[in-house]
């Protein structure tokens, strides 16, 4: 009643930032930032229990779970909303992972669409600051479709861990209209344009209504 906060807790991820090595012990070429999806769940299911279990509260008295996430942390999903990476045929494939917003390896492909909207004149670059980052989602999906193609084939869905994580929540696939704009290049209530995304590589064409909406 008075605002005072009752009760905290805090859990470190398993695997931690992924740098260097895969699970498995593959190693990770240089640049790349990759999160374990199943390390969220195991956080989100042990704070929640040791919040209430601090603060002898019951599951019944939760009013709300607030979800925080770095954009743009990529997943690549199947149609049940499950991390490719937990597939034997992907535990060896980096991009199965989730990529974190510090994943830096999609770099070259950044420098690609920039090239491509500049040429283009895109005019929702100037709503992004003027260039599309490396830690931004499309240019990890042009990493993805280039270096592991059965990872973009396979993928039902690419989204933001913390989309993800909601959908777990509640059943329902939603996107959070921030990070889209912040990290998607979502402007005027739109994506780049097909036309876009063909010029830049026409691997990506139909990528926007099927795997990202």
């Amino acid at each position: 009643d008075d605002g005072v906060e009752v009760a905290e807790a805090t859990v470190a991820y398993p695997h931690g930032v992924m740098d260097r090595v895969l699970p498995s012990g593959k190693r990770l070429p240089p640049q790349f930032a990759l999160q374990y999806p199943n390390d969220y769940l195991f956080a989100l299911r042990e704070t929640v229990r040791g919040v209430l279990q601090k603060a002898s509260a019951s599951a019944s008295e939760i009013a709300g779970i607030g979800i925080d996430f770095t954009a743009c942390t990529l997943l690549a999903v199947d149609a049940d909303g499950k991390p490719l990476c937990d597939r034997e045929a992907f535990l060896d494939e980096p991009l199965s992972y989730a990529l974190l917003w510090k994943h830096h390896g999609a770099q070259e492909y950044a420098d690609r669409m920039n090239r491509v909207a500049e040429a283009r004149g895109e005019d929702w670059l100037r709503f992004i600051g003027g260039k599309i980052s490396s830690e931004s989602m499309f240019p990890k999906i042009l990493q993805i479709l280039k270096e592991a193609p059965s990872v973009y084939a396979a993928a039902d869905r690419f989204t933001e861990a913390g989309d993800w994580i909601v959908r777990l929540l509640t059943g329902r696939d939603l996107h959070s209209r921030n990070i889209a704009g912040y990290k998607a290049q979502y402007v005027s209530s739109d994506y780049p344009s097909e036309e876009y995304f063909c010029a830049v590589d026409v691997g990506l064409r139909g990528l926007v209504g099927t795997k990202v909406s």
